[in-house]
């Protein structure tokens, strides 16, 4: 198992890693009740944010023996332009974006747009110059085999370098102790619906 730097070409296959990861969490069984419309949200929700961030962010993959995508991590650098926050507009994200949440349900287009507005809510709680971690996933057979750990160290390790903090935003609670592992933290919970929450975690500069 090795980590990598993701390439363009890889963006399609990496989506549907990041679909076949997140297809049973909490947050996107509520977003999109529909197993068939959360799959086809999921993938194109994540290959926008992928296809968006390219050459802005820093886009890690982890591929197996086979060299097989299993697992990606994406991160939003500090903002070049603002003195506080991870570089991310949110307007002009969603003015992007609308043509794909025009193809949705308007309930699917609805809560998507209302759990973007918690997460930025709980990203812009931490003022400071930060990177954001946003988001981690791994295929879920190859969960708990240190992929994540591989990901996770080989960025953190930059970042230390910079002595900057990393911040990051989850809807699963289940996670919580995992990120607690690498030295984040809850700073701000946000709720999105009944007994849905976005927590904001905050991993201090080092």
């Amino acid at each position: 198992m090795i980590a990598r730097k993701m390439e363009r070409e890889d963006a399609d296959k990496v989506a549907t890693v990041a679909a076949s990861a997140f297809l049973e969490e909490k947050l996107y069984k509520w977003t999109a009740e529909d197993e068939n419309e959360r799959q086809a949200f999921l993938e194109g929700f994540f290959k926008f944010r992928l296809e968006a961030g390219y050459g802005t962010r820093v886009m890690d993959v982890a591929v197996d023996d086979s060299n097989e995508i299993v697992g990606a991590a994406i991160w939003v650098p500090p903002s070049k332009e603002a003195a506080e926050g991870p570089s991310f507009d949110f307007n002009r994200f969603m003015s992007i974006f609308g043509g794909f949440l025009s193809t949705l349900s308007s309930n699917t287009a609805k809560r998507c747009y209302k759990f973007m507005l918690t997460v930025v809510e709980a990203e812009s709680f931490f003022t400071q110059p930060c990177w954001c971690l946003a988001p981690i996933f791994v295929l879920k057979k190859w969960q708990g085999k240190g992929v994540a750990s591989l990901l996770m160290r080989r960025q953190l390790e930059k970042i230390d370098e910079e002595h900057l903090p990393c911040i990051l935003v989850t809807q699963e609670e289940g996670n919580i102790p995992i990120y607690e592992r690498f030295g984040f933290a809850v700073g701000v919970k946000v709720e999105i619906d009944t007994g849905l929450v976005s927590y904001g975690m905050i991993r201090e500069a080092r």
